[in-house]
């Protein structure tokens, strides 16, 4: 990972994993749907097959620990940070000994966190579902008249459909209307900076020397792995 960042003068290197045959077939499923489902939530630039332990520069742990979010998916969130990253494909044997400490519990918790902590697609799916009962509403609403005016319903029935169907498609719209407000105040509480400043351009003292010696500092201070307790 040290080499990778230097030679391609990264401040992230990812883990991937190239062979996943010592999986289950369900582990190696559910990491496909896992993968699918985040990437088309919105987190296109989240590798496919990297764990949590990765390489990340001094910047980049300031970066992460400077979000106020408590629930962390580092393997979302780190890469939407938007600092130049790299990949060191591995292939990881099987255990020799013990049992996994990451049951079928933790790995759906960790999906509901990476689904609702990185992406407001939950929510813009009660939009999509007001605006959809709005109009199946005003479908229903439009039918109980037409039928009235036909002269196929019995007394009270129109009347009893239009106060449903209008109150319903009111209630749903407010509902996906509320959900896009609740949507933009969660985005804000997490606080990501839109982004970075590298260095000032116009401050020599301050531009990176991209020398190989000097494109990461090697000390432990500086260059950090995270492996929180997290797979997939």
């Amino acid at each position: 990972m040290v080499d990778a960042a230097l030679e391609h003068n990264v401040d992230v290197v990812h883990g991937v994993r190239t062979d996943r045959s010592s999986d289950s077939t369900f582990k190696r499923g559910s990491a496909r749907l896992f993968y699918a489902g985040i990437r088309a939530a919105g987190a296109k630039d989240a590798p496919t097959n990297a764990g949590d332990y990765r390489l990340m520069s001094r910047a980049t742990v300031d970066a992460v620990n400077a979000l106020p979010e408590a629930h962390r998916v580092l393997r979302l969130v780190v890469p939407s940070l938007g600092f130049p990253s790299a990949e060191v494909g591995y292939a990881r044997a099987e255990r020799a000994a013990g049992t996994s400490k990451y049951p079928l519990s933790k790995m759906i918790r960790l999906t509901l966190d990476g689904f609702t902590g990185f992406s407001l697609a939950p929510l813009r799916l009660a939009t999509w579902f007001g605006l959809g009962g709005f109009a199946a509403a005003m479908v229903l609403l439009a039918y109980a008249l037409i039928s009235k005016l036909a002269g196929f319903t019995v007394a009270g029935w129109t009347s009893t459909v239009a106060i449903v169907a209008g109150v319903g498609a009111i209630q749903l719209l407010c509902l996906g209307i509320l959900g896009e407000y609740v949507g933009r105040i969660y985005g804000t509480l997490q606080g990501r900076p839109t982004y970075y400043v590298a260095y000032d351009s116009a401050d020599s003292t301050s531009a990176p020397d991209l020398s190989r010696s000097a494109r990461l500092p090697l000390q432990p201070d500086d260059i950090s792995a995270e492996r929180p307790n997290q797979e997939r």
